[in-house]
């Protein structure tokens, strides 16, 4: 059960931690809320916590968790789909899930298509480049370290898995 002060994920939003549990008014029903601070977005969200579908927001993963989901990383690339749009669909369902092993796998899959396959989409990079930031604000958060030093040990792994540099992708 969550509770004020853990570090949490939310998808699209990256990590954050509980601030309080709030009740708010909507239609007439008073729904429990957590206040979420995003440090990096410098912003506060009103998650709803409904008890059995979090909305995908869920604690960060421990360093054994992470260290046993990275292990995909390194695993078979999946074909993405040559149509931007099938592409984007897929990648989207990923990235909505918030899943630490998601993100992964969004990084591992578009990157092995800009290998391969040939030039990503303007969506793509900009997926590919915030799956990656999601990533390694959960380092930070998860080994207690700089954003700077955790974005070193992404692209580190990123070097690994493909002997290439981190692309950028501006």
């Amino acid at each position: 059960m969550l509770k004020g002060g853990d570090s949490v994920f939310y998808p699209y939003h990256g990590t954050g931690t509980i601030e309080s549990k709030e009740y708010i008014t909507v239609k007439e029903q008073e729904k429990e809320f957590f206040k979420v601070f995003f440090p990096n977005r410098k912003m506060h969200i009103f998650v709803p916590n409904q008890d059995k579908n979090w909305n995908g927001l869920r604690p960060i993963v421990s360093l054994d968790q992470f260290e046993t989901v990275k292990k995909g990383f390194y695993d078979e690339c999946v074909p993405l789909p040559s149509s931007v749009s099938e592409r984007s669909k897929f990648l989207e369902k990923k990235m909505k899930s918030g899943t630490t092993s998601d993100l992964f796998h969004i990084l591992r899959d578009l990157l092995n298509f800009h290998i391969t396959a040939g030039k990503l989409s303007p969506l793509d990079k900009k997926t590919y480049h915030d799956a990656e930031a999601f990533l390694t604000e959960e380092i930070e958060l998860m080994k207690n370290i700089s954003f700077s030093e955790a974005s070193s040990e992404m692209k580190s792994e990123i070097g690994n898995r493909f002997n290439i540099a981190a692309p950028t992708f501006k």
